[in-house]
């Protein structure tokens, strides 16, 4: 068949759970009840709804994080592939407002209207694109020397500067504020390293300048916070990293009066290094923690989750074969999968379904998704002396 619309070929089959039409591009759908696409390595929330996609239900965690907490610091650790990009790029959606149209959430309305969230209206009225938010990812500050990783920081810091461009020429800002964002959006002065204050207290700088342009206090989102640190002991520049990193995170969370709220996601907690010395507001979420239930079901999927998933696709007698290979952890006392194992369960075999059961299996996808390179450095020799180096 040929759908003139999407100008896609589609197989068309009659048997099996999943009855319904293959897409020429490899996923599958249904006629009257489309069964959504299944997006590997979709890692934006938008693109995700956009693309009809399949989507667990997070978003209460919006609420659990932005409203229903004192803390006004969250780092959140969580495996790979656990989507912690995707929560936060949910966060990111949800709160920033529409600089060219501030109170504009047409985007917001389109993209949550089917969410758990979207039934709270009252919350919707009060934090739906309401923030100016300052969203950055650590992820590819991954080099093999500190020049390289300190220009990489800096060329991050640059094209975040440039998203805010209207501050330059904002009306709210004083000629001396309009001179701090020029600076923020100068290569050269942020990779200077005879002056690292322009890198150290940039999110500090720019707080200052949205709250002072739309006053109101904005929302700083950071992915991959660890990244840096766990590249720079990999690579031996451990401590030039954390003479820039500590100032930065100080500056940024901890004597930031501009801040609204924060958020930092990450696989590893940053345990020796006082990168969060003093900073009592800061509210740690490990894998460990047994604190509050929203969190720990709120990245990664629960039990329950999993079974709507495995049944949606027309998995359901494949539950336990998911559960041996998928099911290895506890956030807390909370039982999780891992999504990008269960979802990749179901996108390799869900064509099996209709022409050989048997040959489906649970593939082990997790294990080439990243290194394992802190862990492999210390196999095999580890020494009382060298926990502190392994921390």
């Amino acid at each position: 068949l040929w759908d003139n619309d999407s100008d896609r070929a589609f197989l068309r089959f009659n048997s099996g759970p999943g009855k319904g039409l293959f897409r020429g591009d490899g996923q599958i759908q249904r006629w009257n009840g489309i069964l959504k696409y299944i997006g590997i390595g979709t890692e934006f929330f938008h693109e995700l709804i956009e693309n009809n996609c399949y989507y667990v239900d997070k978003t209460p965690l919006i609420r659990t994080v932005f409203k229903e907490s004192a803390t006004n610091a969250f780092l959140i650790m969580r495996p790979r592939r656990f989507g912690k990009t995707l929560t936060m790029s949910t966060f990111y959606d949800f709160l920033s407002l529409n600089i060219e149209n501030p109170g504009d959430v047409s985007f917001q309305e389109k993209w949550f209207k089917d969410t758990k969230i979207f039934e709270d209206r009252e919350f919707c009225r009060e934090y739906m694109g309401k923030f100016p938010v300052i969203f950055m990812s650590f992820k590819t500050i991954v080099h093999q020397n500190f020049n390289d990783a300190y220009n990489q920081f800096a060329t991050l810091i640059y094209r975040l500067a440039l998203q805010f461009e209207y501050l330059s020429a904002s009306k709210e800002l004083s000629d001396k504020q309009k001179e701090q964002y020029a600076n923020l959006s100068n290569y050269e002065k942020l990779t200077d390293r005879t002056n690292k204050s322009y890198l150290t207290g940039s999110l500090q700088t720019l707080s200052c300048l949205l709250e002072a342009h739309h006053k109101i206090k904005p929302i700083i989102l950071i992915d991959e916070y660890d990244v840096p640190i766990a590249k720079a002991a990999y690579h031996g520049y451990y401590d030039e990293m954390i003479d820039l990193i500590s100032p930065f995170y100080n500056d940024t969370l901890k004597t930031n009066t501009y801040l609204g709220r924060a958020v930092l996601t990450g696989c590893l907690r940053a345990a020796k290094e006082s990168i969060f010395t003093g900073l009592n507001n800061l509210m740690v979420c490990s894998i460990l923690d047994s604190g509050k239930k929203d969190i720990s079901q709120g990245i990664g999927f629960t039990k329950e989750e999993t079974h709507e998933v495995l049944s949606y696709y027309g998995f359901t007698d494949y539950y336990d074969e998911v559960k041996n290979n998928y099911d290895g952890y506890h956030f807390g006392t909370t039982h999780m999968y891992c999504p990008w194992d269960v979802m990749s369960f179901c996108n390799d075999n869900y064509e099996k379904l209709s022409e050989n059961k048997n040959l489906i299996q649970a593939g082990n996808y997790w294990i080439n998704t990243s290194g394992n390179d802190v862990i492999e450095e210390f196999m095999g020799f580890i020494e009382p002396e060298d926990v502190d180096l392994m921390q």
